[in-house]
């Protein structure tokens, strides 16, 4: 069995050709692991990422537990302080009540002294009234009683 030069030549082409398909198929496969390879990456990163915000997060939310904290002292300190003002606005409207008790006594008594003021103008006027009706001898007479000689 004798091969002749051309098919030599020929099947020499062939395994380059082969040779050729079979390195650019693994070419191709090791562009697409690269690519694969890069996209496991790109995700294994947003994934740190997500995680490393996440725990930015969980820290962040405590330092504002920490200011809540702060704000719920001064908000206890103010409530303290208005429990006594209220206190004292207590006390206070005790003590008007009083003063109101009072002041409606002696509004009371004020008005007892007009009406017995008022009396006693009724009773001079009327007196008054009579003496002007007087002769000069009841005049005279009149005023003999009342301051004698």
């Amino acid at each position: 069995m004798r091969i002749s030069l051309s098919q030599s030549i020929n099947f020499k082409l062939t395994m380059k050709s082969s040779n050729l398909n079979g390195l650019k198929s693994w070419q191709v496969e090791r562009k697409q692991n690269q690519k694969q390879v890069k996209n496991n990456s790109i995700v294994s990163i947003l994934f740190l990422i997500i995680i490393g915000l996440f725990v930015y997060n969980i820290v962040t939310t405590n330092k504002i537990k920490t200011d809540v904290e702060k704000y719920q002292t001064s908000i206890d300190s103010i409530q303290t302080k208005i429990d006594s003002v209220s206190s004292i606005n207590r006390e206070l409207d005790n003590k008007l009540a009083a003063l109101d008790t009072n002041i409606n006594q002696i509004t009371k008594e004020i008005d007892l002294v007009d009406n017995n003021i008022n009396v006693i103008k009724k009773k001079t006027n009327e007196k008054i009234v009579v003496v002007d009706h007087y002769d000069n001898a009841e005049l005279n007479g009149f005023f003999t009683n009342r301051y004698g000689n």
